[in-house]
Protein backbone atom coordinates (compact mmCIF):
# COMPACT_ATOMS: atom_id res chain seq x y z
CA UNK A 1 0.00 0.00 0.00
CA UNK A 2 2.97 2.53 1.16
CA UNK A 3 4.47 1.56 -2.45
CA UNK A 4 0.84 2.72 -4.18
CA UNK A 5 0.99 5.80 -2.31
CA UNK A 6 4.66 6.78 -2.99
CA UNK A 7 4.29 6.02 -6.61
CA UNK A 8 1.41 8.06 -6.91
CA UNK A 9 3.12 10.96 -4.71
CA UNK A 10 6.08 10.81 -7.03
CA UNK A 11 3.44 11.14 -10.68
CA UNK A 12 1.90 14.47 -8.81
CA UNK A 13 5.48 15.51 -7.69
CA UNK A 14 6.87 15.04 -11.76
CA UNK A 15 3.21 17.00 -13.35
CA UNK A 16 3.70 19.65 -10.81
CA UNK A 17 7.40 19.98 -12.21
CA UNK A 18 6.02 19.95 -15.65
CA UNK A 19 2.81 22.41 -14.46
CA UNK A 20 6.42 24.08 -13.28
CA UNK A 21 7.75 24.57 -16.71
CA UNK A 22 5.10 24.77 -18.47
CA UNK A 23 3.68 27.96 -16.55
CA UNK A 24 7.37 29.58 -16.49
CA UNK A 25 7.52 29.07 -20.76
CA UNK A 26 4.32 31.08 -20.99
CA UNK A 27 5.29 33.58 -18.29
CA UNK A 28 8.43 34.28 -20.54
CA UNK A 29 6.21 33.92 -23.84
CA UNK A 30 3.69 36.64 -22.21
CA UNK A 31 6.70 39.00 -21.07
CA UNK A 32 8.09 39.03 -24.81
CA UNK A 33 5.29 39.35 -25.75
CA UNK A 34 4.29 42.01 -23.55
CA UNK A 35 7.98 44.07 -24.17
CA UNK A 36 6.94 43.40 -27.81
CA UNK A 37 3.88 45.47 -27.76
CA UNK A 38 5.19 47.81 -25.40
CA UNK A 39 7.94 48.43 -28.07
CA UNK A 40 5.65 48.88 -30.99
CA UNK A 41 3.01 51.17 -29.08
CA UNK A 42 6.46 53.37 -28.24
CA UNK A 43 7.26 53.90 -31.69
CA UNK A 44 3.29 54.18 -32.93
CA UNK A 45 3.64 57.18 -30.59
CA UNK A 46 6.84 58.44 -31.33
CA UNK A 47 5.72 58.11 -34.93
CA UNK A 48 2.52 60.44 -34.29
CA UNK A 49 4.46 62.99 -32.08
CA UNK A 50 6.62 64.04 -34.91
CA UNK A 51 4.04 64.37 -36.98
CA UNK A 52 1.72 66.27 -34.95
CA UNK A 53 5.14 68.52 -34.08
CA UNK A 54 4.65 69.19 -38.02
CA UNK A 55 1.49 69.88 -38.39
CA UNK A 56 1.68 72.73 -35.55
CA UNK A 57 4.36 73.68 -37.44
CA UNK A 58 2.25 74.04 -40.22
CA UNK A 59 -0.47 75.57 -38.27
CA UNK A 60 1.86 77.97 -36.99
CA UNK A 61 2.57 79.13 -40.46
CA UNK A 62 -0.18 79.23 -41.62
CA UNK A 63 -1.05 81.64 -39.10
CA UNK A 64 1.67 83.84 -39.74
CA UNK A 65 0.94 83.82 -43.56
CA UNK A 66 -2.47 85.43 -42.70
CA UNK A 67 -1.22 88.04 -40.29
CA UNK A 68 1.15 88.84 -42.75
CA UNK A 69 -1.83 89.09 -45.62
CA UNK A 70 -3.51 91.24 -43.60
CA UNK A 71 -0.60 93.84 -43.09
CA UNK A 72 -0.10 93.55 -46.21
CA UNK A 73 -3.74 94.63 -46.99
CA UNK A 74 -3.70 97.51 -44.52
CA UNK A 75 -0.75 98.92 -46.53
CA UNK A 76 -2.01 98.36 -49.73
CA UNK A 77 -5.00 100.28 -47.79
CA UNK A 78 -3.22 102.66 -46.45
CA UNK A 79 -2.03 103.86 -49.96
CA UNK A 80 -5.44 103.63 -52.01
CA UNK A 81 -6.65 106.51 -49.35
CA UNK A 82 -3.57 108.52 -49.23
CA UNK A 83 -1.02 107.29 -46.94
CA UNK A 84 1.14 105.30 -49.14
CA UNK A 85 3.35 103.10 -48.01
CA UNK A 86 7.39 102.30 -49.12
CA UNK A 87 6.93 99.69 -51.68
CA UNK A 88 10.31 98.25 -50.02
CA UNK A 89 8.54 97.36 -47.37
CA UNK A 90 5.50 96.23 -49.39
CA UNK A 91 8.35 94.26 -51.40
CA UNK A 92 9.31 92.54 -47.98
CA UNK A 93 6.09 91.78 -46.87
CA UNK A 94 5.61 90.05 -50.48
CA UNK A 95 9.24 87.94 -50.18
CA UNK A 96 8.11 86.66 -46.18
CA UNK A 97 4.86 85.66 -47.61
CA UNK A 98 6.63 83.71 -50.63
CA UNK A 99 9.28 82.01 -47.88
CA UNK A 100 6.30 80.95 -45.49
CA UNK A 101 4.46 79.82 -48.57
CA UNK A 102 7.36 77.65 -49.63
CA UNK A 103 7.98 76.53 -46.05
CA UNK A 104 4.58 75.52 -46.05
CA UNK A 105 4.18 73.29 -49.17
CA UNK A 106 7.65 71.35 -48.17
CA UNK A 107 6.31 70.91 -44.73
CA UNK A 108 3.22 69.66 -46.22
CA UNK A 109 4.54 67.44 -48.70
CA UNK A 110 6.31 65.71 -46.26
CA UNK A 111 3.15 64.94 -44.77
CA UNK A 112 1.56 63.77 -47.93
CA UNK A 113 4.57 61.32 -48.44
CA UNK A 114 3.98 59.81 -45.01
CA UNK A 115 2.65 56.13 -46.19
CA UNK A 116 -0.48 55.13 -44.01
CA UNK A 117 0.64 51.96 -42.25
CA UNK A 118 -2.41 49.54 -40.62
CA UNK A 119 -1.76 48.41 -37.04
CA UNK A 120 -3.29 46.35 -34.94
CA UNK A 121 -5.24 48.31 -31.99
CA UNK A 122 -4.46 45.28 -29.62
CA UNK A 123 -0.67 45.01 -29.84
CA UNK A 124 0.29 47.87 -32.59
CA UNK A 125 1.97 45.31 -34.97
CA UNK A 126 1.84 46.25 -38.29
CA UNK A 127 -0.55 44.07 -40.53
CA UNK A 128 -1.89 43.23 -44.12
CA UNK A 129 -4.12 44.49 -45.72
CA UNK A 130 -7.51 42.21 -46.17
CA UNK A 131 -6.09 40.57 -42.51
CA UNK A 132 -8.73 39.74 -40.31
CA UNK A 133 -6.65 38.60 -37.37
CA UNK A 134 -3.24 40.57 -35.80
CA UNK A 135 -0.40 37.71 -36.72
CA UNK A 136 1.81 38.83 -34.00
CA UNK A 137 -1.03 38.38 -31.04
CA UNK A 138 -4.30 36.74 -32.52
CA UNK A 139 -6.64 39.68 -31.67
CA UNK A 140 -9.81 40.44 -33.98
CA UNK A 141 -8.99 43.78 -36.25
Amino acid sequence: MNDKIYELLDIVCRNAANAKEVASEAAQTVKANAANAAYAAGQVSTELLATAKVRMKIVELESQVNTALRDLGKMLYATHTGTPTESEVMIEKLTEIDRLNEELEILKGGIAKEPVVPTCSTCCAQVQEGDEFCRECGGKL
